[in-house]
């Protein structure tokens, strides 16, 4: 077992089958962990210089092992990848925020800390509402269980009567 001394954020498994977690202060850098049994080795620092932004913790790893971040609970809403240790902005929304964030098979998915859940296809940049949770106030992150095969395309049809395989999680 392991007890962390200060706030973890977000937590994702990388692609080698660790845990990793983020510790966030808001106005200072942050940090990303690696845990392996009871050892938590820090892996990434967070500079908000990088940024240009806040960031609240948020970051997933794609299949091939690739970092990205988010800028959380600030606007214009940012995903950041990050390749060789440097840290790149390629996406912004001047419409919503972004936190959480999911990466598979060329396409981000993440909430807009609303009622929105969005996919961006990181090839065209193109970025679509793939589901609305009209009960939800706060949805703050989200992750793909299961096939991501399964994951719908976002259609016409009304997106709230899409069934998702997503785990949401809701703030309080």
């Amino acid at each position: 077992m392991y007890t962390h001394t200060t706030y973890v954020r977000d937590l994702a498994f990388g692609p080698d089958g660790a845990l990793y977690f983020s510790e966030a202060y808001g106005g200072r850098d942050g940090l990303i962990y690696r845990l392996e049994g009871n050892t938590a080795t820090p892996y990434f620092t967070v500079h908000l210089a990088e940024l240009g932004t806040g960031w609240r913790g948020d970051f997933t790893f794609d299949e091939n092992g690739v970092l990205y971040l988010t800028s959380g609970n600030r606007r214009p809403g940012r995903i950041f990848r990050v390749e060789n240790g440097q840290v790149r902005k390629i996406f912004e929304s001047p419409d919503h925020v972004i936190a959480g964030i999911f990466v598979r098979n060329g396409k981000a998915y993440y909430t807009d800390w609303g009622q929105h859940i969005y996919v961006l296809d990181l090839a065209t940049g193109q970025e679509q509402v793939l589901h609305t949770q009209h009960n939800a106030r706060w949805l703050t992150d989200v992750y793909i269980v299961g096939d991501i095969s399964a994951v719908p395309s976002p259609t016409p049809t009304p997106v709230s009567r899409l069934w998702l395989p997503v785990m949401v999680k809701h703030a309080r």
